[in-house]
């Protein structure tokens, strides 16, 4: 769309798939901000994000002047956050975060944060997976089995319907 311009797209919580229920339970909106950023690179080949500290100040929304000098920010900003991320992983965010400051000259300049997924949420995204490769597109007769793990994973919904809307959405694709 003619509305994005490149800034936005260099945005790292535009691409971002989320938890909800992991947003609700965070204590700022430095750490919600933060987490929509790292979520957009844990999927990643190498999930690092960097970002300079003026980019940092500017996604994160921190008002002009505040936290000027490095060791504020972190203290009051970062570390908040990152040790929110870090404390239940398995249940939280489902990785871990490391952050790397990078010197220029005396003075802070940019920041690396590296994510690392938990087992347990690298187990849930590979079940996820092979669900999702057992279920067919259009028109394809879907083996019971597959009707059998969907309830699983769509608890309290009627599965039935869901595959009918889905059709029904396919076909209206094709027109």
């Amino acid at each position: 769309s003619s509305d994005v311009c490149s800034s936005d797209l260099k945005d790292p919580r535009r691409f971002a798939r989320l938890r909800t229920h992991v947003m609700i339970g965070l204590s700022g909106k430095y750490a919600v901000t933060l987490y929509e950023m790292l979520e957009s690179v844990s999927n990643m080949k190498r999930p690092i994000l960097r970002a300079t500290l003026e980019d940092l100040r500017t996604w994160l929304k921190v008002p002009e002047g505040r936290y000027k000098v490095w060791a504020d920010f972190r203290r009051r900003v970062l570390d908040p956050a990152i040790k929110q991320f870090n404390e239940n992983p398995d249940t939280g965010t489902g990785f871990t975060v490391q952050i790397r400051p990078i010197r220029q000259g005396r003075s802070i300049h940019a920041v690396y944060f590296t994510v690392k997924k938990t087992k347990k949420r690298e187990a849930q995204e590979e079940s996820f997976k092979s669900v999702q490769s057992q279920l067919s597109l259009f028109g394809v007769t879907i083996k019971p089995q597959t009707y059998e793990t969907a309830k699983k994973f769509a608890e309290g919904w009627d599965i039935y319907a869901l595959k009918a809307e889905w059709e029904e959405w396919g076909q209206r694709q094709k027109r």
